[in-house]
C-alpha cells in the first residue's frame, strides 16, 4: 500500500527544486534550496526496510535500475545532441551561468571521454542541461553505503544483542511496557553520527572521496539524512502505539529512604511528562507545523544553508542536518493536511472530480514521477527562456543562460519557469504512457531493440574480421619487413665480406712480391 503522505512530500520537494532553479525570490529560494534535496534523501531512508539486510541484491538492483539506468540514458541523450544545442543556441559560448561560466562544443575525443565518465563514473554529463544529475549519483552511492554500513553494524557486539529488542518488560509494581530504541534504530543513529563525523573530518582536513564531486560531501550528508528518514519512520510507528498510564520507568522497590522515593517519583513524572509532550507534538500537526515553521524561518533569515555547495564551517554541517530534519517534519505535516483535501473524491474520471480532488491527485502524480522532473526540468526551462527573450527583445543567445535568462531581474517569469519545468516532463511521460497503452509501443521498442542487437552483432562481426585482417596484414607486413631487413643485412654483409677479402688478397699479393 502506497504512503500518500510521503508521495506528497516528494511532490512538494520536487516543486521546491524546480522553484529554486527557476530563480524565485531570495527568501523563497533559500527555503527551496535548504529543503529540496534533503527531503528526497529522508524520504528514501523513510522507506528503507530491514528485510533488505538479507536480500542485498534486490535492493542494489532496484537502486541501479531506478537511478543508474535513467542517469546513463538521459546523459547520453544530452551528449548525442551536444552540437544541436550549440547550433540552436540552447547552449553557447557567450551566455552561461550567473558567475559568467560558459560551456563549449565537444570534439570527438572529449565526447568519448564524457561517454566513458557517464558510464563508469556517473559524471561527465552536461552541467548546464543536466545540472541536477548529481542527485542520481549521490543517492545511489549513499544508499548502497547505507545498506552495507547497516549490515556491518548488525555484527557489532553491543548492537547485535539489541537487534530484536522492542519493549522493556513491565515492572512488578504494575507499570506498563515502555518503548525502547530497537537495535536497528541504534544502528541508524550510529550511521547518522558517522555521516556527520566524516563530513566534519572531510571539511576540516580537506579529504576527498575520490571520484565524487565535492569530495563526497553530499554523499556523507545523504547518509545522515537516510538514517534520519529511517528513524523518523520508527518515531511514527512509536506514536501509533497507545500511551499507557504507568507507575514509571524507574522502579522504587529498592528505595530505602523517603528522599530516594521522592527523587524516583520526580524522575518518573518528568519522563511521563516528556513522553506526553512528544506524543502531543507528534500527533498534532498544526502545533508541530507552527514550531517547525518558526525554526525554519529563523534559519532562512539568519543563516541560510543548502546542499548545493560544500560546507565551509562546522556550523553549516550541523545546521544543514538540523534543518533537514525540521524541514521534513514541516513538509510532512503539510502533506498530511493536503492529503485530506479531496480524499473522499476518488472517482475514476478526472473531469468529474472536484477541484480539491484534482489538486490532490495532481500532487500524487507529481510525487510518483519526480525522477522525470529532476532529469528534464532544466531543458524544459528553455521554452520559457525563448519566450522571455522574445518579450524583452533580448539577444537570442541569452536562451543559453543557466538555468534561466538572468536579466532583467525582478519579474514574475520564475512562476512560468516553475509551471513549465514541471508540466513538460510530466506531459512527456503521460504522452508516452498513453501511446503505449493505445498503440503498444513496446512492440516498436522491441523491434528497435532487436535492430540494435543485430546492428551490434554486425559491428562485433565486422570488428572481429577487421581485427583478423589487421592481424593478417600485420603478420605479413612484419614478414615483408623482416625479409627486407634480412636482405639488406645480407647485402651489406656480403659487400663488407667482399671488401675485406679484396683487401686481404691485395695484402697477400704484396707479401708474395
Amino acid at each position: 500500500m502506497k504512503n500518500h503522505i510521503i508521495t506528497i512530500v516528494k511532490a512538494l520537494a520536487i516543486i521546491f527544486v524546480v522553484m529554486a532553479h527557476a530563480g524565485c525570490p531570495t527568501y523563497l529560494g533559500r527555503f527551496c534550496y535548504m529543503l529540496g534535496v534533503s527531503l528526497f534523501f529522508m524520504a528514501s531512508g523513510y522507506f528503507f526496510k530491514v528485510k533488505y539486510l538479507e536480500d542485498e541484491a534486490t535492493y542494489v538492483k532496484r537502486r541501479f535500475k531506478g537511478l543508474y539506468l535513467p542517469f546513463v540514458k538521459w546523459s547520453i541523450i544530452l551528449l548525442v545532441f551536444n552540437h544541436l544545442w550549440f547550433y540552436t543556441g540552447i547552449l553557447n559560448e557567450q551566455y552561461g551561468n550567473a558567475a559568467g561560466g560558459v560551456t563549449h562544443p565537444l570534439n570527438l575525443h572529449q565526447g568519448l571521454q564524457a561517454l566513458w565518465s557517464i558510464i563508469f563514473n556517473m559524471s561527465g554529463y552536461d552541467q548546464f542541461l543536466g545540472g541536477a544529475f548529481w542527485f542520481f549519483r549521490a543517492l545511489l552511492v549513499s544508499s548502497i553505503v547505507f545498506l552495507f554500513g547497516f549490515k556491518m553494524l548488525t555484527y557489532v557486539g553491543w548492537l547485535k544483542k539489541d537487534i530484536k529488542s522492542r519493549l522493556l518488560p513491565s515492572h512488578s509494581a504494575g507499570g506498563a511496557s515502555v518503548v525502547l530504541l530497537s537495535g536497528y534504530s541504534k544502528i541508524a543513529i550510529t550511521l547518522a553520527i558517522l555521516g556527520i563525523v566524516f563530513a566534519v573530518w572531510q571539511t576540516s582536513d580537506g579529504l576527498k572521496w575520490t571520484g565524487l564531486a565535492q569530495g563526497g560531501y553530499r554523499e556523507f550528508m545523504a547518509i545522515f539524512f537516510l538514517s534520519a528518514g529511517y528513524l523518523y519512520r520508527q518515531f511514527e510507528l512509536w506514536l501509533a502505539k497507545p500511551s499507557y498510564t504507568h507507575e514509571g520507568l524507574i522502579s522504587s522497590a529498592n528505595c530505602k529512604t523517603e528522599r530516594q522515593k521522592k527523587i524516583v517519583s520526580f524522575a518518573n513524572k518528568t519522563i511521563n511528562g516528556i513522553d506526553k509532550l512528544i506524543r502531543f507534538l507528534g500527533s498534532t500537526p498544526i502545533v508541530s507545523l507552527a514550531i517547525s515553521g518558526i525554526i525554519l524561518v529563523l534559519i532562512i533569515v539568519f543563516h541560510p544553508i543548502s546542499m548545493a555547495s560544500k560546507a565551509k564551517t562546522f556550523s553549516e554541517i550541523y545546521l544543514l542536518a538540523f534543518s533537514g530534519i525540521v524541514g521534513f517534519s514541516f513538509v510532512r505535516n503539510i502533506s498530511f493536511l493536503l492529503n485530506k483535501i479531496g480524499r473522499d473524491d476518488e472517482v475514476a474520471d478526472s473531469i468529474a472530480a472536484s477541484p480539491a480532488g484534482m489538486f490532490r491527485r495532481g500532487l500524487l502524480y507529481i510525487g510518483e514521477n519526480t525522477l522525470y522532473i529532476f532529469g528534464w526540468h532544466i531543458l524544459a526551462f528553455k521554452l520559457v527562456s525563448m519566450l522571455k527573450v522574445g518579450v524583452y527583445g533580448l539577444p537570442w543567445l541569452m536562451v543559453g543562460g543557466h538555468c534561466t535568462v538572468h536579466s532583467p531581474e525582478g519579474n514574475w517569469f520564475w512562476i512560468l519557469y516553475t509551471i513549465v519545468g514541471i508540466a513538460i516532463p510530466l506531459g512527456g511521460i503521460w504522452l508516452y504512457r498513453y501511446c503505449d497503452s493505445h498503440y503498444n509501443l513496446k512492440i516498436y521498442l522491441q523491434w528497435a531493440k532487436t535492430g540494435l542487437q543485430y546492428l551490434g552483432a554486425g559491428i562485433v562481426i565486422c570488428s572481429i574480421y577487421f581485427w583478423k585482417g589487421l592481424k593478417w596484414s600485420g603478420i605479413h607486413l612484419w614478414k615483408a619487413l623482416k625479409w627486407c631487413v634480412l636482405g639488406i643485412w645480407k647485402s651489406i654483409y656480403s659487400f663488407c665480406q667482399s671488401f675485406v677479402d679484396t683487401i686481404k688478397a691485395g695484402t697477400d699479393y704484396k707479401q708474395d712480391e
